[in-house]
């Protein structure tokens, strides 16, 4: 369709032109025969009434044939910007042609590159999400090894919590009152072995004097002396060497230095026994604190064990035991 508008097109200039020149010569001729009029009508200077017209007429015919001119000489015009139009039109779009040519090979060739950028992208992609899954595998051995060694561990702490309550009420029903009996025990019978022991050394000491005194008597009594040692039942253990010793010399009977050395003796025995004496009331004192200590740090463990904290100050004050009251008062 573009091929034959511009074949018009192009006839139609043609034309045009040809038109445009005859126009010319015809010009050329009117031009002549004008010429040739008028010098025929400066010839003959009196004309008539009918000459006048017909040059009025000629005249007219030549405005009116110079308007035309001017008309054809603007088609010819029109068709000559017609003509530069459709070939400029022409040449535009040959242009856009060759454009939209570039423009679909830059397009396959943005295509081109994408698809292969989008493999790349693609490949990058997978690799990624690949090693992304071998690491979540990898992580979830090592999760299911991790949840399998904490319910191990669970059993193992749930056994041991379990052997720790069994314990704890062996502490409460066995241990604890065992404990209890053995600190009251301990309150009770060191006083009754003490006074015993008390009440042996008084005896002792009771019976050396007796003792003494008959043996002064009977000395005294006798007149002479065999220079025979008397047995060894009849003074008693600890008069044994020095007795001994003064018979070995041949003395007849004690004297006062004797006697007096016999009751020293006598005496630093009593005193080293009261000496005895107070250290098993003080080692019997600081044992039954450290049986109260134990058996304060039991209850707090069985308390811990029980409700999960230690005991308050007020428990502990409630929890304050008959052994414990003897204690303090025996402190004061």
């Amino acid at each position: 369709m573009e091929d034959e508008v511009e074949a018009i097109c192009s006839e139609l200039a043609k034309s045009i032109q040809r038109e445009s020149n005859l126009e010319i010569v015809v010009d050329r001729l009117q031009e002549q025969i004008v010429s040739l009029q008028v010098s025929s009508s400066r010839s003959s200077r009196c004309s008539s009434d009918s000459g006048y017209a017909s040059e009025r007429l000629s005249e007219y015919d030549h405005r009116r044939q110079e308007i035309e001119r001017i008309q054809r000489e603007c088609e010819v015009e029109m068709a000559s910007i017609r003509l530069e139009n459709c070939a400029k039109l022409r040449d535009e779009r040959l242009r856009r042609k060759v454009l939209e040519q570039e423009v679909d090979q830059l397009t396959q060739e943005k295509d081109q590159r994408f698809a292969q950028s989008g493999d790349l992208e693609v490949k990058r992609i997978i690799d990624k999400l690949e090693s992304t899954c071998v690491d979540l595998r990898r992580r979830l051995s090592e999760e299911k090894v991790s949840h399998r060694n904490f319910q191990c561990l669970f059993l193992a702490v749930q056994s041991e919590l379990q052997q720790v309550c069994e314990e704890r009420d062996n502490f409460k029903q066995a241990l604890i009152p065992q404990l209890c009996t053995k600190s009251e025990n301990l309150d009770t019978n060191p006083n009754i072995s003490i006074s015993k022991q008390t009440q042996q050394l008084q005896e002792r000491d009771r019976e050396a004097l007796r003792n003494t005194v008959s043996r002064d008597q009977r000395h005294t009594s006798r007149s002479t002396f065999a220079g025979v040692c008397p047995s060894s039942n009849a003074w008693p253990a600890g008069f044994s060497a020095i007795d001994t010793y003064q018979y070995n010399k041949g003395e007849t009977q004690p004297t006062r230095e004797v006697l007096a050395e016999l009751l020293r003796d006598v005496e630093a025995q009593r005193d080293a026994l009261h000496i005895a004496l107070k250290n098993l009331l003080d080692r019997q004192e600081l044992q039954s604190r450290e049986h109260q200590r134990k058996i304060e740090n039991l209850e707090s463990e069985h308390h811990r064990l029980v409700y999960g904290k230690p005991p308050s100050c007020a428990s502990r004050l409630l929890n304050y035991n008959p052994v414990s009251r003897r204690l303090a008062r025996g402190q004061q």
